[in-house]
C-alpha cells in the first residue's frame, strides 16, 4: 500500500517537506524548508501530485526572477527587508 496522510521528508539536498501525502506523493498544504544564500528559509506551500503548486511569502520577503507554473523556477533573487 502507498502512504497517504501527514508526514515529513528530508531530501538529499537538505530541503525538508512537512505536510500531507497522497498515494506516496507530496500533495496538499505543507511547510517547505530549504537553504539559501541568506540562510535556512521556510515557506508555506501547496503541492499537487509531488510538485510545488503555490507558495506564500511573508510580507518582508520579495522574489524577483523566473517563474514556471506560478512558482520560482530557474534564475531569481529572493530578498528579505
Amino acid at each position: 500500500s502507498v502512504f497517504s496522510g501527514p508526514g515529513t521528508k528530508q531530501y538529499k539536498n537538505n530541503d525538508t517537506y512537512d505536510g500531507q501525502y497522497w498515494e506516496g506523493l507530496e500533495h496538499g498544504k505543507a511547510v517547505w524548508s530549504f537553504d539559501t544564500a541568506l540562510g535556512r528559509h521556510s515557506i508555506n506551500a501547496e503541492f499537487w501530485e509531488g510538485h510545488l503548486a503555490n507558495f506564500k511569502l511573508r510580507p518582508e520577503e520579495k522574489y524577483e526572477g523566473d517563474i514556471r507554473f506560478g512558482v520560482p523556477h530557474g534564475l531569481g533573487e529572493m530578498s528579505v527587508s
